[in-house]
């Protein structure tokens, strides 16, 4: 669970010490909570195809969204 402890640790560390390095525009961006597993997945979806979580979350929500899901 808490392989990459360290950076973590270093990450946070300089959220805290650089928060102005750390800020998104909330007009363009939202963040989401999903379970790890799920996490886990999308992650493994974005490596194949060479792309971000996030960019694969827009994928597929676009090949939803244009009739490529399973139901609409």
């Amino acid at each position: 669970m808490f392989e990459n402890y360290k950076q973590q640790v270093k990450f946070y560390s300089n959220a805290v010490l650089w928060p102005e390095r750390n800020t998104m525009d909330v007009n363009k961006y939202k963040s989401v909570t999903i379970k790890i597993a799920t996490w886990r997945k999308l992650h493994k979806m974005a490596e194949k195809d060479v792309r971000s979580v996030s960019r694969t979350i827009e994928y597929l929500v676009e090949k939803y969204s244009k009739g490529g899901g399973k139901s609409k």
